[in-house]
């Protein structure tokens, strides 16, 4: 048989071999030359690598491309949105420790050129964890990511508890891998391919899990041990303390995040692509795995007197608020919208938080006691702030990114019915708040003498991550809009397609899958305009009680009134305005028994948490709401609606029942035909009023 070559697109490959091309070129300079000019250009080389990395990242949004596609076969790399939305996140944070990294590295001793290639190598790993389609290409992009990390964490040697970190983590790292290898033999045994959607056409032609063996599901139980280590989840967590307090700080902040990405990255693909039938054992599995990374992480840090290490106990704990959205992805696909929106929010968060620590440490090892922050808001009042909302974002207070992020998170929870492990990732929340408002605390009411190295770069990360930290969390339901739009082109990875083929629900080999993801591909606006002002909440109720039976699947809802005074009033239905109150007012409660009263900080806290919430966008456009309020009359009233799936007949039934016009909405034409008809509304269906 002749060998056919495989469809490479450049295109899909591009982003990862501007990222690794800029490392393997530092190498070369560094072979050629190896002198000081090489250490100078380090950094700008692997910023050129990085924003370039950015670029084409973003280039790729929407384009769905694929590359390796063997004749016949499956595509080894994907460039849909989910890949690109953790490229993105993975440049931003190689972005971002360059910055770190650049006077750190030479006040410590470590300016070598190594560090820059390792990263940059590691990065690479990580991105091509997000794009594999493929067990095997996974395997190999985790060894990809991990062995620079191995040296990583050991490039402070001769300092002994960096040779010990880094011999722990290349040690159990390793053994983690050689289970998910196993694991990855067993799913083949199972299913005869290690192709993703391959993996789901063996179990639908074997009649789903009834006609599979045992061996796919200790295959993927194997699979998730070996991520869990990745992702440092309880009880597979052991390494995390220990190498963040041996690395090097720069080291610690690039792993606590890129690691956690692109494990978190690869995870999802195999969970919702290739293992869709096994969502009821694995949602179990994970929701315990949470559990158990939320109470471990938190109540551990409370007791770490030494910030690196309380900040890996924080870095664990946040992997089982990620992996509450990962629980809840296999009944609701807003659970990976949520988890990716928690990781970009997080990226900046935690990078911010260890940029300070990075200001503080002036020698390695020294100021990196929690002690080492007392009466740093006295003398550096802007980096204290700065530090403070990190630490409240970490613990998810409004108005920050952190809060957003566990918002969506719980709110999908909620919806996918897992209610006790919302309970405890809204308890473990408040225990976090102890260990960290304690570092706020300790700023604000000590006297120090700790002098900061602030440099233009570093001071840039600190200023670009709390400005994100901001905007992410004001401005959530833009950024979590994209978020969903990164899961749009999952339909076509899971169908394995390639650029010339597209999945359609009929075909046998993904009818389960499409079915099961419908909603990804089916997000659907209507806009009902109603002749009283109480005609939208009628509406709105009768919906949410089908919502209730599972006949209808809502994305986002607003009411819009226009009273008689001509004037437009929004009511959104998720509002967040009560909810911005209690969370503002527990809140203040602990930082007012902490600073000064409880009762104060009870008062100002809800106040300051439901201005939060009024002002807190969560994804309704405010150009669109304010055309819809002029579109209908004074005393009327509009509903919003985005749809991400439904039972027309039913719902349409129901409707009917309305005195209601349709606005607009972006139905097929047949679709909103019908609708107009079922309402008495126009039923030649001439078209939307707005345009």
């Amino acid at each position: 048989m002749d060998f056919q070559a495989p469809t490479i697109d450049i295109l899909v490959l591009l982003p990862l071999l501007l990222v690794a091309g800029a490392g393997m070129v530092i190498m070369l300079l560094d072979l050629l030359w190896h002198d000081e000019r090489v250490t100078r250009a380090a950094p700008v080389l692997a910023m050129i690598g990085l924003f370039g990395g950015l670029i084409t990242s973003a280039f790729l949004w929407n384009s769905g491309r694929s590359a390796f596609t063997p004749p016949g076969g499956h595509p080894m790399l994907l460039a849909d949105n989910f890949a690109v939305a953790f490229n993105v996140i993975l440049a931003i944070t190689g972005i971002l420790t360059v910055l770190l990294s650049v006077d750190y590295l030479r006040r410590t001793g470590h300016d070598r050129p190594e560090f820059y290639i390792l990263m940059l190598l590691s990065l690479s790993g990580m991105m091509l964890m997000g794009m594999a389609n493929d067990l095997i290409l996974i395997f190999m992009a985790l060894e990809l990511l991990s062995i620079p990390l191995y040296i990583m964490a050991g490039l402070a040697w001769p300092r002994v508890d960096s040779e010990e970190s880094a011999m722990k983590y290349f040690v159990l790292g390793a053994f983690s891998s050689a289970i998910l290898v196993y694991g990855i033999a067993l799913v083949y045994g199972a299913t005869g391919t290690t192709a993703l959607p391959g993996i789901v056409a063996a179990v639908s032609a074997a009649g789903g899990m009834a006609g599979m063996s045992l061996l796919l599901v200790a295959g993927a139980a194997l699979i998730l041990v070996g991520f869990g280590f990745k992702i440092a989840a309880v009880p597979f967590h052991m390494w995390t303390p220990d190498v963040y307090e041996g690395s090097p700080t720069v080291v610690t902040a690039f792993m606590s995040v890129g690691s956690k990405v692109g494990g978190f990255a690869a995870l999802l693909r195999i969970l919702i692509a290739a293992l869709p039938a096994l969502g009821e054992t694995w949602t179990t599995a994970i929701s315990v795995m949470a559990a158990l990374t939320l109470i471990v992480g938190n109540l551990l840090a409370i007791v770490q007197p030494n910030i690196k290490r309380m900040l890996g106990y924080s870095s664990i704990a946040h992997a089982g608020y990620i992996l509450i959205a990962v629980a809840a992805s296999a009944a609701n696909p807003d659970g990976i919208s949520a988890a990716i929106f928690y990781l970009f929010a997080y990226a900046f968060t935690n990078l911010g938080a260890f940029a300070v620590v990075v200001a503080l440490e002036q020698r390695e090892q020294e100021g990196v006691l929690l002690d080492d922050y007392k009466g740093l808001g006295k003398r550096y009042p802007w980096i204290a702030i700065c530090m403070a909302f990190f630490m409240l974002s970490l613990t998810g207070i409004p108005p920050t990114g952190g809060f957003a992020a566990k918002f969506f998170v719980f709110r999908t929870a909620i919806e996918a019915n897992l209610l006790w492990l919302t309970l405890i990732g809204v308890v473990t929340s408040v225990i976090s708040g102890y260990y960290y408002l304690r570092v706020v605390f300790l700023m604000y009411m000590y006297d120090g003498e700790r002098e900061l190295s602030l440099r233009p770069a570093l001071v840039a990360a600190v200023v670009v991550a709390a400005v994100a930290t901001l905007l992410l969390g004001l401005l959530p339901g833009a950024w979590f809009d994209l978020a969903r739009q990164a899961i749009i082109q999952s339909t076509q990875a899971l169908a394995g397609d390639s650029n010339e083929r597209r999945v359609t629900s009929d075909e046998s080999l993904n009818s389960s899958l499409v079915t099961r993801h419908s909603s990804l591909t089916m997000s659907q606006l209507i806009v009902f305009a109603l002749p009283t002002p109480d005609g939208a909440y009628a509406m709105r109720e009768a919906l949410d009680e089908l919502r209730r039976q599972e006949i209808i699947e809502l994305g986002d809802a607003a009411v819009v009134e226009r009273g008689p005074d001509g004037k437009v009033r929004l009511q959104q239905a998720t509002n967040l305005v009560g909810v911005g109150a209690l969370g503002g007012a527990v809140w203040g409660a602990l930082v007012g028994l902490v600073f000064l009263s409880p009762w104060l900080g009870l008062a100002v806290g809800a106040a300051a948490g439901a201005l939060a919430g009024r002002f807190t966008d969560i994804g309704i456009d405010d150009d669109f709401i304010r055309q819809v309020g002029e579109a209908v009359g004074p005393g009327q009233s509009a509903l919003f609606l985005l749809i991400d799936g439904w039972d027309e007949p039913a719902v349409m039934a129901q409707l009917a029942a309305f005195d209601a016009t349709v606005l607009r909405s972006n139905l097929p034409a047949d679709q909103e035909a019908r609708l107009r008809a079922a309402l008495d509304d126009d039923p030649a269906g001439d078209g939307p009023i707005l345009p």
